[in-house]
Order: structure tokens, then C-alpha cells, then sequence
């Protein structure tokens, strides 16, 4: 079930409104306990086996991530990371 806890004017901290529910109510389904950080969440092994091997990207799909990424301008240091962590992936047939 859900249910909208609260509307926040524009402006409004959302982080800090978030990480002041996951406090007061606990959610169970949640794994993070702090709102708007991936930090301590990995993924199952069989989770990244999945995305390596089995998962299906429709076209539509690409297109948006595609989208996403148009302008985004990386360091210098990001693309030394990007092209060491691609290293060995073999793109097409």
C-alpha cells in the first residue's frame, strides 16, 4: 500500500524530509538507512550476474539512457575509470 506522507513546497530540503520518515517510521522494505545515499547497498551476486548476462534493454530504453547522458560532461578522472572498468567488454559481434 501506498500513501503520500506529505507535500513539500518548492525549495523544501527533500532529503532532509525523507531521511526524517525513514527515522520516525522504519520502513522494513527499505534497505538505506540514510535518504539519498547508496552507501552501504550492494547488489546480490545473482543481481549482477543478471545485468551482466541476462537482462533484456528494450530499444526504447536505450534511447532514454541515451537521452539521459547527451551534455553530460565528465573529468578527466571519470573517464580514466569508465575505460579501466570497460576494459575486456566486448561491445557487438
Amino acid at each position: 500500500m501506498q500513501e503520500i506522507l506529505e507535500y513539500c513546497e518548492n525549495g523544501v530540503d527533500l532529503i532532509t524530509r525523507e531521511q526524517y520518515f525513514f527515522d520516525i517510521l522504519k520502513p522494513e522494505y527499505n534497505i538505506l538507512a540514510i535518504a539519498g545515499s547508496p552507501l552501504g547497498f550492494k547488489h546480490s551476486e545473482k543481481t549482477l550476474e543478471f545485468f551482466r548476462n541476462d537482462r533484456i534493454v528494450s530499444e526504447a530504453t536505450r534511447k532514454n539512457l541515451s537521452l539521459a547522458a547527451t551534455g553530460r560532461i565528465l573529468t578527466e578522472s571519470d573517464k580514466i575509470k569508465i575505460s579501466i572498468a570497460r576494459k575486456g567488454i566486448k561491445l557487438s559481434d
